[in-house]
């Protein structure tokens, strides 16, 4: 059995407010709880972080940052220079996974002793820390 490890989820969002919503509940429900979701908001409204502050303490730790225009690839750079977690996941904002979604891909991870997973049923990566 694996072990729970220490995973930061990153998603770059832009406008998605009802998507990220659905992402943040699905990465609740995954089948290995996560250290932290990281959401690095490029919007022009305050819309992504109303959505995050319907969320508690509790359910799941959600590090929100503001960078104004950010392409969604430098977003993702600055979520995991952000991110605490020794391995990183990153979701686009509207690829809603399943719930084992990151199980499956640690299982990988540590199987084939890879640096990188790319899942591209979920648009999703999983990596070792990039810092």
């Amino acid at each position: 059995p694996m072990v729970n490890p220490d995973v930061s989820v990153i998603i770059p969002a832009f406008h998605f407010e009802d998507s990220v919503r659905k992402v943040i509940l699905a990465i609740v429900k995954q089948s290995v709880r996560v250290n932290e979701i990281v959401i690095v908001d490029s919007s022009t409204n305050e819309k992504v972080k109303e959505v995050i502050q319907e969320f508690k303490k509790d359910q799941v730790q959600i590090n929100y940052v503001r960078k104004d225009k950010a392409y969604p690839g430098e977003a993702r750079n600055i979520g995991a220079k952000l991110a605490s977690s020794d391995l990183l996941a990153f979701l686009d904002s509207k690829t809603v996974p399943t719930n084992d979604w990151l199980e499956k891909n640690l299982n990988l991870l540590f199987r084939d002793n890879v640096d990188v997973v790319v899942d591209t049923n979920v648009a999703g990566v999983m990596c070792s820390s990039l810092q």
